[in-house]
């Protein structure tokens, strides 16, 4: 995944397009994030979709983050690490 994230604020996350580039094509990827108990935790997802453009990947990627969020965020934050850039210019690593 990309280390650093264009995020978009949604309904009390941010969510990030992260695709991820696979031969000619874009493999559907991306993150959602929240602040948990005061530590940023980032949830980062990738998918079987493969795209010919970059666009469409990232359009396929930020609607599956908004589909995360509306199923309730995910599942559990517990498997996650907290970003450990927190208060720091430097975009988020990929915990994952």
């Amino acid at each position: 995944m990309a280390s650093d994230y264009d995020w978009i604020e949604h309904d009390q996350y941010e969510i990030a397009a992260a695709p991820i580039r696979e031969g000619s094509g874009w493999r559907v990827a991306g993150a959602v994030s929240k602040l948990v108990d005061g530590q940023r935790h980032v949830h980062c997802f990738v998918r079987a979709d493969v795209c010919q453009s970059r666009d469409d990947a990232e359009q396929i990627s930020l609607t599956k983050a908004r589909l995360i969020v509306a199923q309730g965020g995910p599942s559990s934050y517990e498997s996650t690490l907290p970003d450990t850039n927190i208060g720091s210019d430097d975009p988020p690593r990929d915990n994952h």
